[in-house]
């Protein structure tokens, strides 16, 4: 039971590299990612960003497109409600 736990530990430990270092290196996979699975890519992005690593500009663009605008101004406005006399 030990050994395999070991085995199943080392196995996820190199496929998380496996994933890292490919979206880290290929644009293509990042296409893919984009396309797939925005959720995972914008997560690794804003991971880089915050450990201070360099992003690749395909990268920047990507997380740049999945920025919220800015909130404007309210369109729609409360009723009013007059006080009764």
């Amino acid at each position: 039971m030990f050994k395999a736990a070991v085995v199943a530990e080392v196995g996820a430990a190199c496929g998380g590299y496996y994933v890292f270092h490919s979206l880290n290196t290929s644009a293509d996979t990042r296409r893919w990612y984009a396309a797939n699975f925005p959720g995972v890519l914008n997560a690794f992005g804003t991971t880089l960003g915050n450990l201070g690593l360099e992003l690749p500009q395909d990268l920047v663009d990507f997380q740049a497109s999945q920025q919220a605008p800015a909130p404007g101004p309210a369109t729609a406005t409360a009723p009013v409600v007059e006080a009764k006399k």
